[in-house]
């Protein structure tokens, strides 16, 4: 009897760890759902200019990755770090590298750039899909 009891017990808390792995499993997927996609940015200059710019974020195999076009062409992001809701790379414009500080809020995101002595806002949402 005393058996069963223990048996009941290890299974019960088996069953509770799976339930959490897959929970969180479903979460992450959810997220990088969110994130992954083409993204249309707008950047804020300190004299008030706006850059628009396009962000694409890929989700493979357990991996992100990233790249920012302009009118002048399309780069990979460099040093690209995904935490959460928060996504963090520097990208090269004209010659110089700038960061580039993102969180995911709602369906938009937002953030800031800093480089080359300047700084300024950053946001975005995500560009809708081509109809068929």
């Amino acid at each position: 009897m005393r058996f069963f009891q223990i048996f009941k017990s290890v299974g019960i808390g088996v069953a509770l760890c799976l339930m959490i792995l897959l929970s969180s499993s479903a979460a992450r997927a959810q997220q990088s759902d969110a994130l992954a996609g083409k993204w249309n940015m707008v950047s804020s200059t300190d004299d008030g200019n706006q850059i628009p710019w396009t962000l694409s974020i890929t989700y493979v195999d357990g991996k992100y990755g990233a790249s920012a076009s302009t009118d002048s062409g399309e780069n990979p992001v460099k040093d690209l770090k995904v935490e959460g809701k928060t996504v963090h790379f520097r990208v090269p414009y004209q010659g110089q590298d700038y960061d580039i500080d993102l969180k995911l809020v709602g369906e938009k995101l937002a953030g800031s750039w800093s480089g080359n002595g300047g700084s300024g806002d950053t946001k975005g949402e995500k560009a809708s899909a081509p109809t068929k």
